[in-house]
């Protein structure tokens, strides 16, 4: 599994970008609050390939309910310390600490789920 940090950041885009995670379903997650750790696991059955995103040192954790109708589960777009005109919490992170990164999780009903960490291990797994 391969760690990035905030120096790491240009090289993680382009990994980021080059993941199948648009319409991935996020299957699992959970926050272990010894280890300060966030796991996210993402499936997409098109191309039957699975994500493990595990984000490590949090600061913070913040869930957006967005307005829109489709399902709270399907992931549109990540990325991180990347925020859009309409990203909700964008003055939050406009500030952004030299060492953490933020990453960002849109949801195909508008949520968006925000995670502030020192460094994020990034695992793809095939589903045959």
């Amino acid at each position: 599994m391969s760690v990035y940090y905030k120096k790491d950041i240009d090289n993680l885009k382009k990994i980021i970008n080059n993941y199948e995670i648009h319409d991935s379903l996020i299957t699992y997650w959970k926050y272990d609050d010894e280890r300060r750790r966030f796991l996210v696991q993402t499936f997409n059955s098109i191309f039957e390939k699975g994500y493990l995103f595990v984000f490590s040192d949090v600061d913070s954790i913040i869930y957006n309910k967005g307005n829109e109708v489709g399902e709270r589960k399907t992931i549109v777009s990540f990325s991180v310390d990347e925020f859009n005109d309409s990203c909700t919490q964008r003055e939050t992170f406009v500030k952004q600490d030299d060492e953490k990164m933020t990453f960002c999780f849109e949801m195909l009903s508008g949520d968006e789920l925000y995670i502030t960490a020192q460094n994020i291990s990034l695992e793809g797994f095939q589903v045959a």
